[in-house]
């Protein structure tokens, strides 16, 4: 329905668009993405780029105690994680109202050229976009941690062993 210019779906108070789409065909609202996960999804990169952990910067937070990361001190290179980690599909913070409180970066990774999400998700157009790991704790009581590794990749750092992108997808202007 996102893609639409009317409500498709003929159940009154159902949605299958986008959350963080606000028109007035969407029942529901707008309600972004990053109220929940703490980012949005901003960029259809369809490349092999790496995530970059700037060590310096993010090292001593206890997400990275015990990893490369936390020995890393200000003025060192930064770790350049493997290459297609950043994946196909990926988020950034996005301070709009519906950031959640006590949103805690981990990591960022700046990439020119990618297609970049203009609207609620039918629009797409080259831009510079800076993707975001985060972390926050959930304010609804369970004081449970929400980690966004705002990426559809984040498995490829766990093994060696990964698919590589489809023929469609080592095409950067295919858009399926």
């Amino acid at each position: 329905e996102t893609q639409s210019v009317v409500k498709l779906d003929p159940e009154p108070g159902a949605w299958t668009g986008t959350f963080r789409d606000d028109r007035d065909i969407n029942p529901k609202g707008g309600m972004p993405e990053n109220g929940l996960t703490g980012h949005m999804f901003a960029a259809n990169a369809q490349r092999m780029d790496a995530l970059v952990v700037d060590g310096g910067r993010y090292g001593r937070h206890r997400a990275w105690r015990g990893t490369q990361v936390s020995s890393m001190s200000p003025g060192d290179p930064p770790l350049v994680l493997y290459p297609g980690l950043l994946g196909h599909e990926w988020d950034e913070d996005v301070d709009n109202g519906w950031r959640p409180a006590g949103l805690q970066t981990l990591a960022t990774t700046t990439v020119d050229n990618v297609q970049g999400i203009m609207d609620w998700g039918s629009t797409f157009d080259s831009v510079t976009a800076t993707h975001s790991l985060v972390l926050h704790r959930r304010g609804n009581g369970t004081g449970a941690f929400v980690f966004g590794s705002g990426t559809v990749q984040w498995a490829w750092g766990l093994d060696s062993h990964h698919d590589v992108n489809d023929p469609q997808r080592a095409n950067k202007y295919n858009i399926r």
